[in-house]
């Protein structure tokens, strides 16, 4: 029996060891279209319908980007649309806007949004923000649940957001 919980503990701390992920984030460039970082425990996925996106379903933190034409489009408007989308999603209710803040340097504007609902009973929140550069719109959107994973991944999915910038 001894021998037995020796092992145990032991590949039991293989196993934790094993799920360990470094503090670091990945740059990725999109096809020349944009930059942004992810953290090392969020992986590529094609879950979504979106141009790119990362996720750690253990963890429940996801981010995708999409990008749009302009097509004439006035940004202020592009942004309150592609808001809009998300806070009438049909799973989503009582959609409520945390904060937000409006951003601009040489190569960009940016409208980020931090926004809260509840999906099937649980807390969910989004930091959602739209980026205008001289030739396209950029949506960037990440997410987790609970108010404890909030505390424990927004940091990370703030930084997602902060580190994305526009190649084209």
């Amino acid at each position: 029996m001894k021998l037995f919980n020796q092992i145990y503990a032991f590949l039991s701390l293989s196993m934790l060891l094993s799920c360990g992920y470094s503090e670091e984030f990945n740059e990725v460039n999109h096809n020349n279209e944009f930059i942004i970082e992810f953290p090392d425990y969020m992986k590529a996925s094609d879950d979504f319908q979106s141009a790119l996106s990362f996720k750690n379903a253990f963890r429940n933190t996801y981010s995708l980007v999409n990008v749009y034409n302009k097509d004439g489009q006035i940004f202020e408007e592009f942004q309150q649309k592609t808001l809009g989308i998300l806070k009438t999603y049909e799973p989503l209710s009582k959609a409520l806007v945390t904060d937000s803040v409006y951003r601009e340097n040489e190569s960009f504007k940016a409208i980020d949004v931090q926004l809260y609902g509840i999906m099937n009973g649980e807390n969910i929140y989004y930091w959602h923000s739209v980026f205008e550069s001289k030739g396209k719109f950029f949506e960037v959107v990440c997410w987790t649940r609970s108010m404890d994973r909030k505390q424990r991944y927004g940091p990370d999915l703030a930084q997602i957001i902060a580190s994305f910038k526009p190649l084209i």
